[in-house]
């Protein structure tokens, strides 16, 4: 069974924890740390994408 929830969701049920300012700011640097990994990944795969079709571009003429 999927279950889906709204980012709006997950906020209200972290926040409905006992949790401390510095706790927070760890798990929102958590965060930050997993969307800049994600972001460099997927520059790193469109790089690489684009040396192959240059290099299928050049073989082709």
């Amino acid at each position: 069974m999927k279950a889906s929830i709204s980012l709006e969701g997950l906020l209200q049920f972290i926040l409905s924890f006992s949790l401390s300012a510095s706790n927070k700011r760890w798990l929102g640097e958590r965060l930050i740390e997993e969307t800049e990994k994600e972001t460099e990944a997927k520059d790193s795969e469109f790089t690489g994408k684009k040396e192959v079709l240059s290099g299928i571009d050049a073989g082709m003429r």
